[in-house]
Order: structure tokens, then C-alpha cells, then sequence
């Protein structure tokens, strides 16, 4: 699809020498402009149904079909209802004509004489709605096109895992049917039904994965495709720089207007590939295999102290502060890895959401031995709380309230996985009555073993 720069404009009067004279005005517009010109109603509307325009600057007084009835026909036609009408006249200022006007779909007036500088304001401003427009639906169509070939992938992965899925059945009917007629070989039959199995297991789990594969996919849509709407505009804007340079007509000023554009393109590209790696990386924090966690025992004063000082340039130079009561002598049976990765978690969301517009405010962590088998761990914050609406839905993968702002929604869903599953606990979220939420963690001194065998 190609994206033309130019905007066209129809022009309708009777007199040739008004239309010259409104494409002279419109030439000193800083705008690439295409002007189309017709000397009445009729022909006018055999523009319109051959291509669209920005604005029709529409004559009311023509001989044969008027301003009016041309804008009837323009109204009553579904491909030109839509295009706004700027209707120009001389001597019809009452306000039943304009009334007239504006119900026959004009957006405007223009008094004959006319104002240059009004006429130029007036009909910059439709231009820029039309590039608008234009761009949207340039990228909505490359969008499309993006999603439609991610949707292709995704299909032909699920139908791949469904043929997987169906062989490794068939497989374990067959090792079924061995083991009832060869009794000499039920040991191992077994064990090889018992492989089979496993396989089974594990192609649910990547069926589990290919799901959340098409929710990543779905949110990388939106920063990729704002990446490839930036730089496609910036490589049109390169081209027409290259040709000006070329031919000598380069002015200061456009210049100069596209490296402001190139810059504020620039940042636009970082911010949004930041985006989509950030949300690349929470991913693969979901999809690893849990069982790569190291088990030992440790004492969780020390470990939390240096996961504390690990963490702290995440927060050092904010105006937030982070306090610790940690009790001594808690030793656990448990996997220490997941712990850092939950405590990264509850400060970095801290910082993204508790203190917005707040000029300071805490994180606090605490721990304290529950009862001869479990230990409770608190992290809260005195910000601004959690709307109730949203408190059931705070686990829940890709839920965020900053949605389009670099908020992915994995963060606290990967540290419930990680508490329910690896550590073998329970989380609870609930509001400060004085401001701020609070996050309660009841662990097993002895985690579950996550290696069965």
C-alpha cells in the first residue's frame, strides 16, 4: 500500500477567475497540496465519485445546479456524505441560508471577500485531519497484515501440537494392546507406557504455553506496530529530504522541522522497543521450567538482606524509601532463587503504580515465624491503594491498569505462580485502611518438592 504525501483539494466555482485566485491563496499554505478545479456542480460531483478529498471549498451562487444542491447530492451519496464542504458565497449571510448550509452538511462559511489568513486556518486544519487519517489507516491495513500473519503461525503451531498430541495416543494405545498379549514383557511395557506418559504430560504443558504465546503475540501488535508506523514515516520524510537536497530547494526550515521529527521518531522507536523486550523478557520468566530452582536451606533474614542490597539502585535515587523488619534465626527447607524474584517484583510495581503523583512515600517488608511449620511475610506500601474493582484481578496475567504505558500485567502474576507453585504457599492482596496495599505471604517451612519422580 502505497501512502502518497500529497492532499488533495476540489475547488468548485463557475468563474474561472475565482478559482484561480483561491489556488493562488492556497499556494502559500506550507502543505503539499493537490488542487483539482471544476467550474460547476455537475462536474464537481464527477470528481468526487472518482476519488476522495480533504475539503470541497464549494461555490453557493452557480448557475444551473447551485452550492446547495450540489451539497444534496454529495449528502446523499454514501462514498461522499462524509467530505466536509466549505461552503463560500457572497451576499447570502442571513441565518436561514446558513442554516440551509449546515443541514446540507457544511462544516463552514466563507464571506466573500475572503480573509486569506481565515481561509488558510480553515482549510489547514482539514488538511491535517485528512493526513491523520490517512496515516491511521496506513497502519491500521499494516497492522492487519502483521496480524494476520502471527494468526497463521499460531494456527499452523496448534495444528502441529494437535498431530503431537494425537501420535503420542496413538503410541500409548499401542503399547496398551503389547503389554495384554506379551505377559513375559509387563515390566518393561510398563516403563515404557510410563515414558509415553510423560511425553503426554508434556505436550499439554506446551499447549498451556502456545496460549500465552498468542497473549504475548497479541500485545507485542501494538508497540511493533507503532515501531513500523514511526519508521515508515521517517523513511518517507528521508526520500522527500534526499530529493530536495538533490535538486537544491531545500529549505532551513524543513530541515530543520524534520530532524525535530526524526528526533521525537527516535524516542518513539526506544520507547516502544523497550516495551516489547521488557515484555519478551516477563515472558520467558513464565515459560521457564520451574524445576531449574536449586533447593538448600537457608536463613531468610540473610537471604532477603542481600537480595535488599541487590535491589536497592532500583529505588535509590527516587524519593521512595524501603524499610526491612526481618526476624533472625527463620531457616527454611525452600528455594532462595524465587524469593528475589518476588521482592524485584513487589518494589518494581511499587514504583510503577503505588506513589503516582506523590512527591514520597514507603515500601516495608516483614517477616515473622507464624507457627512451628510456617513463616508470614508482608511487603506493603503507603501509596496510593488498589481500586476494589481491580483487587481480584491483580494476579491475573496481562491485567494491568497502565495498559498502552509500558505495563505488561506479568509481574504479579508470575510472583502468585511462584509462591502458589515453587514455594508451595498462599498470597493474599488487600488495601491499608490508611492508604496503600498490602501483600501477605504465608509459606511452608519445608517447600513442596517440585522434582517427583
Amino acid at each position: 500500500m502505497q501512502n502518497p504525501s500529497s492532499i488533495p483539494i476540489l475547488l468548485v466555482d463557475d468563474l474561472p477567475e475565482n478559482l484561480i485566485a483561491l489556488e493562488a491563496l492556497l499556494s502559500e499554505l506550507p502543505l503539499e497540496l493537490e488542487i483539482v478545479k471544476a467550474n460547476s456542480g455537475e462536474e464537481g460531483l464527477r470528481h468526487t465519485l472518482k476519488r476522495d478529498f480533504a475539503l470541497i471549498l464549494l461555490d453557493v451562487q452557480m448557475p444551473g445546479m447551485n452550492g446547495f444542491e450540489t451539497a444534496d447530492l454529495l449528502r446523499a451519496n454514501p462514498k461522499t456524505r462524509h467530505l466536509p464542504i466549505l461552503f463560500v458565497t457572497a451576499g447570502m449571510n442571513d441565518e436561514q441560508h446558513a442554516f440551509n448550509g449546515y443541514e446540507l452538511g457544511a462544516v463552514d462559511y466563507l464571506i466573500k471577500p475572503i480573509e486569506p489568513i481565515v481561509l488558510r486556518s480553515k482549510v489547514t486544519v482539514f488538511c491535517e485531519l485528512y493526513a491523520q487519517r490517512r496515516e491511521i489507516e496506513f497502519n491500521r491495513v499494516n497492522l492487519s497484515v502483521q496480524v494476520d500473519e502471527r494468526t497463521a503461525e499460531l494456527s499452523k503451531l496448534a495444528l502441529t501440537l494437535t498431530e503431537e498430541v494425537k501420535a503420542r495416543r496413538d503410541t500409548e494405545e499401542r503399547l496398551r494392546e503389547l503389554n495384554e498379549q506379551l505377559e513375559s514383557r509387563v515390566e518393561q511395557r510398563t516403563l515404557e507406557l510410563q515414558r509415553a506418559l510423560h511425553q503426554v504430560v508434556e505436550s499439554e504443558r506446551l499447549a498451556a504455553l502456545g496460549s500465552l504465546v498468542a497473549g504475548v503475540a497479541h500485545e507485542l501488535n501494538t508497540p511493533i506496530g507503532n515501531c513500523v508506523g514511526v519508521a515508515s514515516t521517517l523513511q518517507g520524510q528521508a526520500q522527500t529530504m534526499t530529493r530536495e537536497l538533490q535538486s537544491g530547494h531545500l529549505r532551513r526550515s524543513e530541515f530543520e522541522r524534520f530532524l525535530g521529527d526524526a528526533i521525537s521518531g527516535h524516542e518513539i522507536l526506544m520507547r516502544n522497543l523497550t516495551r516489547a523486550s521488557t515484555l519478551v523478557e516477563s515472558f520467558k520468566h513464565v515459560a521457564v521450567d520451574q524445576t531449574s530452582n536449586q533447593r538448600r536451606k537457608f536463613d531468610l533474614r540473610h537471604v532477603l538482606e542481600e537480595d535488599i542490597m541487590t535491589l536497592r539502585p532500583m529505588y535509590k535515587k527516587t524519593p521512595y524509601t524501603f524499610e526491612a523488619d526481618l526476624q533472625s534465626g527463620i531457616v527454611l527447607d525452600s528455594y532462595p532463587g524465587p524469593m528475589g524474584q518476588i521482592l524485584t517484583n513487589f518494589i518494581s510495581n511499587a514504583l510503577a503504580h503505588a506513589f503516582e503523583n506523590r512527591a514520597q512515600g514507603g515500601m516495608f517488608l516483614n517477616t515473622r515465624l507464624l507457627d512451628e511449620e510456617h513463616v508470614e511475610i508482608i511487603f506493603r506500601d503507603d501509596g496510593n491503594g488498589i481500586q476494589e474493582r481491580h483487587l481480584k484481578h491483580v494476579f491475573d496475567p496481562f491485567f494491568t491498569t497502565k495498559l498502552g504505558k509500558g505495563g505488561s500485567g506479568l509481574g504479579l502474576s508470575i510472583v502468585y505462580n511462584l509462591v502458589t507453585g515453587v514455594l508451595g504457599g498462599t498470597i493474599a492482596i488487600s488495601n491499608e485502611p490508611g492508604g496503600g496495599t498490602r501483600f501477605t505471604m504465608v509459606l511452608p517451612l519445608c517447600a513442596p518438592d517440585i522434582h517427583p519422580e
